[in-house]
């Protein structure tokens, strides 16, 4: 089953472990959904729950292909396109990709609470417009896919939320650190794990803060149990991977140009 966390399945890395083979940290610091972890990948590790699989019929989607687009070398494809599902999708799906990809790869869990930070409010409205904007041919995966799905993200964005407020946050400034991931996901290098995140210096401090905040109660991003998908939604992942503009790079089907 393709998923976010396939961008990391295919280089040989299985979430829920980590780097060096050890157990994943502490699940009451990872405060996980009560809705219980599952598997994002399709992989799980003896100390998590087992997976639940969603009752939705393994069907696929009726649709074409759409012609094939070029992908630009940088930047998260699909940020403003026209079709509003995809738009969000690509703000959302991307959102995860780099916090996960970084969070895997770079021995900087800071810098990537920093980013878990700023891309608090790009989710949060990039999940509304997900569930607002659902295409109609998926409407039998539409429940699972906003709780068990994507609602995964959401429930750990709160988090972060939570900590900016906390943090003193004002919503002006949550609307700039939104504006400055979005421009960071505009110039993403795809080839590179690490991001160029640019936050306003007279935001440092309050972003400092809620980092702290955060990372006092959530274990790293891609340790975290809450995260691990277990429903099954065969539909929505062969919409994403043919109707949006990314055309599956979202989804782990293109990773290092393979």
């Amino acid at each position: 089953m393709k998923r976010l966390v396939a961008v990391v399945a295919l280089a040989g890395i299985m979430l829920g472990c980590s780097g060096g083979g050890g157990s994943v940290a502490d699940p009451v610091a990872a405060e996980p959904a009560s809705s219980g972890p599952g598997t994002l990948g399709g992989d799980t590790s003896t100390s998590m729950r087992p997976a639940q699989e969603s009752s939705v019929p393994d069907t696929t989607i009726a649709s074409s292909t759409p012609p094939s687009i070029e992908m630009s070398e940088t930047g998260v494809p699909g940020l403003d396109s026209e079709d509003s599902f995809c738009a969000a999708w690509s703000r959302f799906g991307g959102s995860w990709q780099v916090l996960l990809v970084g969070s895997t790869y770079l021995d900087e869990p800071e810098r990537v609470t920093v980013w878990e930070v700023a891309s608090a409010s790009v989710i949060e409205e990039s999940y509304v417009a997900l569930i607002d904007h659902f295409p109609v041919e998926l409407a039998a995966e539409a429940d699972v896919v906003a709780e068990g799905y994507f609602g995964a993200l959401r429930r750990r964005v709160a988090a972060a939320r939570v900590a900016l407020d906390e943090a003193g946050a004002s919503p002006e400034a949550v609307e700039r650190l939104g504006r400055a991931w979005l421009d960071a996901l505009s110039r993403r290098d795809p080839s590179n794990p690490d991001l160029t995140l640019e936050v306003p210096d007279d935001l440092q401090q309050l972003v400092g803060r809620a980092v702290d905040r955060l990372r006092s109660r959530r274990v790293d991003f891609h340790l975290d149990p809450s995260l691990v998908i277990g429903v099954a939604t065969p539909l929505t992942d062969a919409y994403l991977d043919t109707a949006c503009p990314d055309q599956g790079a979202l989804t782990g089907q293109e990773v290092g140009g393979s």
